[in-house]
């Protein structure tokens, strides 16, 4: 439980992922067994089944990375509420309204078939249809990355929507400001080094300014778990007189 893009780390040399921060996580023998309850996570990434109450197991995570990648390929998140609060993106995920848009952003390069067709499968909301973590990785988009010698771009288009989105967890200073973080300052350094000055600031080419930290979506900041519908918004107050991110 509690997959999410503040969870993983990256190292550069090799290409490894890595996740971390298993406070929610449990040692289990026999996966295919498994059965939970409680609504825990943080409330973009949780599954249905989670948000309705209901008892789940280990495809929940296999639902939670799908939520990463689509925030990553199409710049949000599947399910995004007019207000941007913990209670109402836990109802949109529960009602599967709006449904997810499965669109690029404009002026971003369209997916490849293969990469649409991981997304959809591990985001579907029937548990029976969603595929496990084994099942996902015999996918092509899987696949065809181990056999051929591909020349990876910049992720920094993407990693760029999915901060907006409020995906990573950007803290306030004392001030109320965020301070910039560890990642603000490779993407920083990883567009210096990649992308030529002007070119992928994205909105009217403004060279780094994309990089600054955004604000995050109030409420949907709750990495710690949360009980019987109701959300831990660390943030306080209201959303009103804040700057929204995009996908809201």
């Amino acid at each position: 439980r509690d997959i999410k893009p503040d969870n993983f780390l990256c190292t550069g040399v090799d290409n490894t992922v890595k996740l971390c921060d298993f406070g929610l996580a449990g040692a289990v023998s026999n996966p295919a067994a498994l059965e939970l309850g409680g609504v825990y996570g943080t409330p973009p990434f949780m599954a249905p089944e989670i948000v309705a109450g209901q008892r789940y197991g280990v495809l929940v995570d296999t639902w939670a990375v799908g939520v990463c990648m689509y925030a990553l390929f199409f710049g949000g998140f599947p399910y995004t509420p007019a207000e941007p609060t913990g209670p109402a993106m836990k109802a949109a995920i529960l009602t599967g309204t709006p449904s997810p848009s499965f669109r690029t952003p404009p002026g971003q390069q369209p997916l490849t078939s293969d990469a649409l067709t991981v997304a959809q499968a591990l985001l579907r909301r029937e548990i029976r249809d969603r595929p496990t973590a084994d099942a996902a990785l015999r996918f092509s988009f899987f696949t065809s990355a181990e056999n051929v010698n591909h020349h990876y771009g910049s992720l920094r288009p993407m990693l760029h929507g999915a901060k907006r989105c409020g995906a990573f967890d950007l803290p306030r200073g004392k001030s109320g400001a965020q301070k910039p973080t560890e990642m603000d300052t490779n993407l920083v350094a990883l567009q210096e080094q990649h992308w030529p000055r002007g070119v992928a600031g994205g909105e009217g080419g403004d060279d780094n300014s994309s990089l600054r930290p955004h604000r995050k979506p109030v409420g949907l900041d709750s990495a710690a778990s949360t009980e019987a519908g109701s959300t831990n918004n660390t943030d306080g107050g209201s959303a009103r007189g804040r700057a929204r991110p995009a996908c809201f």
